[in-house]
């Protein structure tokens, strides 16, 4: 464990329980707290901060929710190993609540990151993840040109699809964000991609299509024009 004083120091704030948290935090990006380390007691915390053990455990409490550390019984309170669905919740709500444009802002954020998890996954695939890949490209484009396809199954298949590419860039916040991203989108998706099929369903085959092809050749030097706005496509233009 830490010596607490390498990164506690006495506060005073009229919002003590976030002064905790800043700290706390503040020792995490320095590097003095690290993932699997066990933090100290309330009783220990509360002497070295000046405040009152309720402020502690609210800000630890707060802590836990966002899945910055986890509280194990009879052992104490470690920084949890890894990343977690609580962490990224925060910022999944503070997109859904932003006040300003965000269809502008989804529609940038999802694009953009799907290009750097293509560009990353080109440049770090396996010949097993190719091969998941590929599993993945055939089972969507089979769900989606078969006879009256069923919409859940093709939505649920492209979503297969992206997942396999983000886990083949063999980077846990690509992986996440990917997962956001997909979260994000869901509702979108399934309007538009209902109305593609129904419209122009080679739009939506050309597009994945395009995107294997890349991954395939290792070519990412023209994701930008291969990788479209296909969750908010204009109807009318296909």
């Amino acid at each position: 464990m830490k010596h607490i004083d390498d990164y506690i120091q006495p506060i005073s704030s009229s919002s003590i329980s976030q002064r905790v948290i800043d700290q706390l935090t503040k020792a995490l990006i320095s590097g003095q707290l690290k993932p699997g380390d066990k933090i100290p007691t309330e009783v220990e915390l509360a002497e070295s901060f000046g405040v009152a053990r309720n402020s502690i455990r609210e800000g630890i409490k707060i802590l836990e929710a966002f899945g910055i550390v986890e509280i194990r019984r009879a052992e104490g309170t470690f920084i949890r190993n890894g990343l977690s669905q609580s962490m990224i919740n925060p910022l999944l709500y503070g997109i859904i609540l932003n006040q300003g444009d965000s269809y502008e802002i989804l529609k940038e954020f999802r694009k953009y990151i799907e290009i750097a998890i293509i560009k990353l996954c080109i440049n770090k695939y396996t010949v097993d993840d190719l091969k998941e890949i590929t599993a993945a490209y055939d089972h969507l484009v089979f769900c989606a040109t078969v006879h009256q396809p069923d919409l859940k199954t093709v939505v649920k298949a492209d979503d297969e699809f992206h997942k396999v590419i983000a886990e083949s860039t063999h980077n846990p916040l690509m992986e996440t964000i990917n997962s956001l991203v997909r979260t994000l989108t869901a509702a979108k998706r399934f309007e538009t991609n209902s109305q593609v099929l129904k419209v122009n369903p080679e739009y939506f085959i050309n597009s994945h299509k395009a995107i294997y092809t890349a991954i395939v050749h290792r070519n990412d030097s023209n994701l930008e024009q291969i990788v479209p706005d296909k969750y908010f496509v204009d109807i009318e233009q296909l």
